[in-house]
């Protein structure tokens, strides 16, 4: 599975559909949609850990000898971190949005894909 077209397909159009849903969101945003919007990414989250877990499972350490992998875990652990700090309500001020920043790079992996 963790070698599939389909498993590496699947994941692009989550990271494509993720970067969508992110522009639109906006300062000032309803409290509904902020509310919605925190539920995706959480799902997203979800479907990002789960990835790297299958990877990780099947390629052991070599998983990390990898640039691009690297990049992955670390935006999957960012975005752990942030939704830590927002269940708990950690005030880190500048420093959350920084690391919420970081699931805006996800759609970076693509890159690779690109020929």
């Amino acid at each position: 599975m963790a070698s599939s077209p389909r498993f590496s397909d699947f994941i692009t159009l989550c990271i494509v559909i993720n970067t969508i849903l992110m522009a639109f969101t906006w300062f000032g945003e309803p409290l509904w949609l902020s509310t919605v919007m925190d539920g995706v990414q959480y799902a997203f989250t979800l479907i990002y850990i789960v990835e790297a877990v299958i990877l990780i499972s099947v390629q052991g350490w070599f998983y990390f000898k990898d640039g691009w992998r690297q990049f992955d875990f670390l935006i999957v652990v960012l975005s752990i971190l942030s939704f830590i700090l927002k269940v708990f309500d950690v005030s880190t001020g500048k420093g959350a949005a920084l690391i919420r920043s970081f699931r805006i790079l996800r759609p970076v992996k693509m890159v690779r894909r690109v020929k």
